[in-house]
């Protein structure tokens, strides 16, 4: 289609005498796009379902990766914070190893975890995937619950460098980016439509972090 439209508009050209553009113009708005006559508003993923093709192909690559991912492994560091014994090992990488340790970005790999379960929820409706992100938030909880301050974190020292943060001291790496990935997902599990996951928790955790802070 492109190619037959610049193919037009050279023979166009070519026929018109110079500095004469009015065949160019009538060209032009003979393929101009419609005018909308309503605004572009936002829709939610579960009102989008795909078909056949490359695109659903890597949605359902992204998928069993998703549920090849183990969520106890990125649960662990907010079991121990939280005085209970984790299920299972911690992963590597920016869980636990350098030099990842001191820019404190331990948890948030489980923030942007939630994310993609939860859209991928709401793209698919498959249950596997909200059942995923309910167990997240109840595990969440329950962390909340044993630990007794209101805050759940993965930090190896706890909520010392967010407390430092807030007394105007200087503090390791970036706890506040980090922890926002956990609490931003939270807030807009909330904001889901009914039936995506784990709600009332969700607020709960939210607003009890932001009281701490």
């Amino acid at each position: 289609m492109i190619d037959t439209i610049r193919r037009r508009i050279l023979q166009t050209l070519a026929a018109a005498p110079a500095f004469s553009w009015p065949p160019l113009a009538a060209l032009a708005q003979e393929h101009a796009q419609p005018q909308l006559n309503h605004p572009l508003k936002p829709f939610d993923l579960s009102s989008v379902r795909l078909l056949p093709g490359p695109f659903k192909n890597a949605q359902q690559l992204d998928g069993r990766y998703l549920l090849a991912l183990k969520p106890d492994r990125m649960l662990h560091n907010f079991r121990l914070n939280a005085g209970l014994k984790p299920k299972a090992p911690v992963y590597g990488g920016w869980e636990s190893q350098e030099p990842w340790v001191d820019i404190r970005c331990h948890g948030h790999t489980l923030g942007h975890y939630l994310s993609a379960c939860a859209m991928m929820w709401a793209s698919t409706a498959e249950q596997q995937f909200k059942d995923r992100v309910d167990y997240i938030v109840g595990e969440l909880e329950a962390c909340q619950r044993a630990g007794k301050s209101g805050l759940v974190c993965a930090f190896p020292d706890g909520a010392e460098q967010l407390e430092r943060s807030l007394n105007g001291k200087t503090f390791i790496g970036v706890p506040w980016y980090t922890t926002h990935k956990v609490m931003a997902r939270c807030t807009q599990l909330y904001r889901e439509p009914a039936g995506v996951a784990g709600f009332d928790t969700a607020c709960r955790l939210d607003c009890k972090f932001i009281a701490e802070a």
